[in-house]
């Protein structure tokens, strides 16, 4: 045994949490929703295929759960089922198989050549039909392995669409209209008499003894088994794209690109918009409408569902009236979020921005004013929040989001940077056709845009604003600095590495850069950088942040990480945060919010006490460094439940009962480790060095 030392080192690093470090909730309440791709409905259950794996219902689309373990954060394409088994096709993944109603998936590629998949069927006699770039391929043993079955289908067109008449299958090509088969894929035919050559098929659908196909001119019918072909555009836009089909008890609904959802009544015949609830977007497309393109329309039983690109609506009376249906789906890409003293928010990549409620849980979407609901960036200066569109400049709210007005004279294309300072709010611009890419200041929320002279070379991909010093990184690596008020730009690159900067943080006399090559330190503004990944797991730093001293880095793939040392080592901060893929974050009262490419997730900020022992709960480590044997001291009667984690937040050391004197850590090997100490009153986190 190492030697016992009883030099008395009283050290309060007290860390009052809700959870412990390493066991710190991470929670989502959304915003819910995001592009949906697919449903199908298996024995009552409606599961749905999203950019973030699939979701099911066992309401009838009311509300969703999870069922995408070892599928998330993948985009589905599409979904089927043979039986009680279900089929995910993935972009870019293949085909995926679940056997216990979607708790589980696992990939089924044998024999694919290509994993890009844009749709799945299941045949009536069992066979499993894969459309790939690389052409048809179909299956005779549940996705065990996988045939080619393309001939006749030109090599370089898709198949996006299958349905089924009798014993003949049809697939919808990519530009060359449809194609038929009778013997299971073995040999294709095209499709003509009637139907309309070198066109986009996107849905078919068979009711009774027709054939409908929404195609890219229109909706077209077949009475006779899809021998001859008519148009069937009355009271339809015969220009509008018809994405999705589903028959309801005597009625045929047709989903579009743009102009929403279509009701027939009378086979086809005549069609009518059904549209009510269903939102018309504001940004122009140069159509009449911009409802948000249908990929899927599911009849349930008891409601008819539409799967779109910002998510699920759901209607009771046959599309009367349609409502949000996303309650559980999280699959919306959060490019953005701020806050503020009035709460916080989060701007979408389709569905524009959205406010948390009050009460601190769901979000409530806020557009009123926006033209453009693709949001590239937000930032808060006082009570007034602005946001960064596609296409449609910069925005200002001065009721936290309640209504937006625009807010960007003076800037000549896009801003996709925002950035709050003391004095004047920051915006750095995409460019455009013989516009370059450039960096303007507000001082009057936008009423004008003076643009900053910089002369990079390299794209600027990064800002940060610390007093009245302007900090811009380049897509090349390249650092500069400069006061913005006199305008002499300093570069403070040597030592980094040339990788994109992505963030920027001033915190006391040291800087951070945190880069697609990892994070680099410097003690002496800039002139010099050293490595600070210590513990980082990932090498794409998004965003950095200071909470108490604290330091905060998110990650594109690993989640979150703290640093208790400025930086010298870092820690997981990670327990049930789903998706680890991270744009930025931001601190609101006593939290952290996360931006990801799925839903904002939000975690209790690590508060330290250093100097401050908390009279409620405390823990005295010593000695400290420590040769493993070390005493604690907690004021407590009940049982404790003690754990040390080492500095990659593994679980070294666990134990429950009853206080004791000391614990034994000389098994373990010299570094930093963390004490955390659940009693009645609380948990509480130390940090312990052993040598």
């Amino acid at each position: 045994m190492k030697r016992k030392s009883y030099l008395l080192t009283t050290l309060f690093s007290i860390l009052l949490l809700h959870n412990s470090l390493c066991y710190a909730q991470w929670e989502t309440e959304g915003p819910h929703g995001g592009p949906v791709n697919a449903l199908i409905t298996v024995n009552n259950t409606v599961y749905a295929g999203t950019n973030n794996g699939v979701f099911r219902s066992g309401n009838n689309g009311v509300t969703w759960q999870k069922a995408n373990n070892g599928i998330e954060r993948k985009a589905v394409a599409a979904l089927t089922a043979k039986g009680t088994m279900l089929f995910a096709g993935v972009y870019d993944h293949g085909v995926y198989v679940s056997v216990d109603n979607g708790s589980t998936w696992a990939p089924k590629n044998n024999g694919l050549a290509n994993f890009y998949i844009s749709s799945i069927f299941t045949a009536s006699n069992g066979k499993i039909f894969v459309a790939t770039s690389d052409g048809v391929f179909v299956s005779t043993n549940n996705g065990d392995s996988w045939n080619l079955a393309n001939t006749g289908i030109p090599a370089t067109y898709s198949i996006y669409t299958f349905a089924q008449m009798g014993d003949t299958v049809y697939g919808g090509s990519y530009g060359m209209g449809l194609y038929r088969t009778v013997n299971d894929g073995t040999t294709w035919t095209s499709v003509t008499d009637g139907f309309p050559t070198n066109c986009f098929v996107y849905a078919i659908i068979s009711n009774a003894n027709t054939l409908y196909a929404g195609t890219s001119a229109g909706i077209f019918k077949s009475e006779n088994r899809g021998q001859t072909w008519i148009s069937s555009n009355t009271g339809f836009p015969s220009y509008m794209w018809a994405k999705a089909f589903a028959v309801k008890e005597g009625f045929i609904f047709a989903g579009t690109y743009s102009e929403g959802i279509f009701v027939s009544a009378n086979n086809g015949n005549s069609w009518n918009p059904v549209n009510t609830g269903i939102p018309d977007m504001p940004f122009p497309t140069g159509l009449p409408h911009n409802y948000p393109s249908v990929y899927n329309l599911l009849n349930t039983g008891t409601a008819l569902l539409a799967s779109t690109v910002n998510g699920n609506y759901i209607t009771f009376n046959y599309g009367v009236a349609w409502a949000e249906s996303n309650q559980g789906i999280e699959g919306t890409d959060v490019k953005a979020i701020t806050a503020n003293g009035n709460g916080v928010l989060a701007g979408t990549e389709l569905n524009g921005i959205y406010k948390l409620q009050t009460n601190g849980h769901n979000w409530i979407s806020d557009n009123a004013g926006l033209s453009s609901h693709d949001i590239y960036a937000l930032t808060s200066k006082g009570n007034t929040v602005f946001a960064a569109t596609m296409n449609e400049g910069v925005f200002k709210s001065n009721n936290n989001g309640s209504s937006w007005q625009q807010a960007d004279a003076g800037l000549t294309s896009d801003a996709v940077t925002l950035e709050a300072g003391s004095s004047a709010v920051f915006a750095i611009t995409r460019g455009a056709i013989a516009t370059p890419s450039a960096l303007y200041y507000t001082t009057d929320e936008g009423s004008s845009w003076i643009e900053i002279p910089t002369g990079f070379a390299g794209g600027m991909s990064a800002l940060h604003v610390k007093d009245t010093v302007l900090f811009v990184g380049t897509t090349a690596g390249t650092l500069y600095t400069s006061a913005y008020n006199s305008i002499q730009w300093q570069n403070i690159s040597t030592g980094l590495p040339a990788a994109k900067i992505n963030a920027v943080l001033k915190y006391n006399d040291l800087l951070y850069a945190g880069t697609e090559a990892g994070l680099y330190k410097s003690t002496d503004n800039g002139n010099s950088w050293l490595p600070a990944s210590t513990g980082l797991t990932n090498d794409t730093i998004t965003d950095l942040l200071e909470q108490s001293g604290i330091l905060y880095a998110s990650t594109w793939g690993d989640g979150v990480f703290i640093s208790y040392n400025a930086g010298v080592s870092w820690l997981p901060y990670n327990n049930n945060l789903y998706n680890p893929f991270i744009y930025s974050m931001v601190q609101h009262n006593d939290k952290l919010f996360a931006a990801t490419s799925s839903a904002v997730y939000s975690a209790p900020l690590v508060t330290t006490g250093v100097g401050k022992p908390n009279k409620e709960i405390a823990i005295k480590l010593y000695p400290n460094p420590a040769n493993g044997l070390i005493y604690y001291k907690v004021e407590t009667t009940d049982e404790i439940t003690l754990q040390a984690t080492n500095s990659k937040g593994e679980l070294v050391y666990s134990y429950k009962g009853a206080a004791r004197e000391y614990i034994d850590l000389s098994s373990l090997a010299s570094g930093v480790y963390f004490i955390n100490i659940q009693t009645d009153k609380g948990m509480v986190t130390d940090r312990i060095i052993i040598q």
